[in-house]
C-alpha cells in the first residue's frame, strides 16, 4: 500500500472548537491547537511547557523543497473561557525526515513524519499538556482534529480503533477514524477517567489493498527523546 500525505489546509478562519461523539468537556482538550506555516495549517498539541508536536510534512514547502523557516511559523489555541487566542511564535524545531517525497511511498517511511517544535513562550504553563501513558495501548483511541468543512471546528473522533497490534517501532494503523485535510499532526490519544494521554500523531490516510480506509499515525516512541520536561516557573 502506498501513501500520499495530505498537505495541510489553507488557513482562512480562527478556531471555534466543537465536538462530535466524545462526551468530555472542552477544557480537557485545551492543549490542542493549530500550527500555521505560511498560508497552511495543521493540528498540533502541547507536550511540554514550550513544545508542541505535529507532522513533519506540515512544515515542508513542496514548491521550494525545503522546510519552512521557524520565523514563518506560529502556534495558537483558542481560549474558550475568555474567547481569546493564546499564541506563540516558533523558536526552532526538529523533524524525523530530511525531506518529503513528491510521489507515493511505503508505510514504513511515515515513521519519521513527526516534528517537535519549540515555542518562544511557555504556553503549556497556561494550558493543559498531553502526557505519555506507559501502560498498555488500548484498542480504542481518540483523535482530535480540525474540521475540513469550515476549517474552524475542533472535532473529537472517539471511534478510532487499532487495525493492527501496536508496535512502538512501527507506525500505527487506525480504522473507523475519519480524518480530513487539517488533521495532519493531530494527536492520537488515550482517554482515561483522570487524564488525556498522547499515544502518537496523525501522518496520512489511504485505502489499503482491500479498499479499506486506514489512518497512519506515528507512535510517541518515535519522537519522545526530543521532548523536554522543563517545569513551569512558580
Amino acid at each position: 500500500m502506498k501513501y500520499f500525505i495530505s498537505m495541510c489546509f489553507t488557513l482562512t478562519a480562527l478556531i471555534s472548537p466543537t465536538f462530535i461523539n466524545a462526551q468530555i468537556k472542552i477544557n480537557d482538550y485545551s492543549m490542542v491547537g493549530k500550527i500555521i506555516a505560511g498560508n497552511k495549517f495543521c493540528t498540533a498539541s502541547l507536550v511540554s511547557a514550550n513544545q508542541i508536536v505535529t507532522a513533519a510534512h506540515c512544515l515542508f514547502n513542496q514548491k521550494t523543497r525545503h522546510y519552512i523557516s521557524p520565523r514563518h511559523i506560529h502556534f495558537r489555541i483558542n481560549n474558550q473561557k475568555s474567547n481569546s487566542i493564546i499564541q506563540s511564535k516558533v523558536k526552532t524545531y526538529t523533524v524525523g525526515l530530511n525531506e518529503i517525497p513528491t510521489k507515493g511511498f511505503k508505510e514504513g517511511f511515515l515513521y519519521g513524519d513527526w516534528a517537535v517544535v519549540t515555542l518562544e513562550k511557555n504556553i503549556g504553563c497556561q494550558k493543559n499538556m498531553l502526557k505519555y501513558n506507559k501502560k498498555t495501548i488500548p484498542h480504542k483511541l481518540t483523535v482530535t482534529k480540525y474540521n475540513n468543512a469550515s476549517q474552524q471546528h475542533l472535532d473529537i473522533i472517539d471511534s478510532c480503533l487499532l487495525a493492527l497490534p501496536f508496535n512502538k517501532n512501527k507506525t500505527m494503523r487506525l480504522k473507523n477514524c475519519p480524518i480530513t485535510h487539517g488533521s495532519s499532526g493531530a494527536p492520537v490519544m488515550q482517554i482515561t477517567k483522570t487524564a488525556v494521554n498522547i499515544i502518537g500523531v496523525v501522518s496520512a490516510g489511504a485505502n489499503d489493498s482491500k479498499g479499506r480506509y486506514r489512518v497512519i499515525a506515528v507512535p510517541y516512541q518515535a519522537f519522545k527523546n526530543q521532548i523536554n520536561h522543563n517545569k513551569c516557573p512558580k
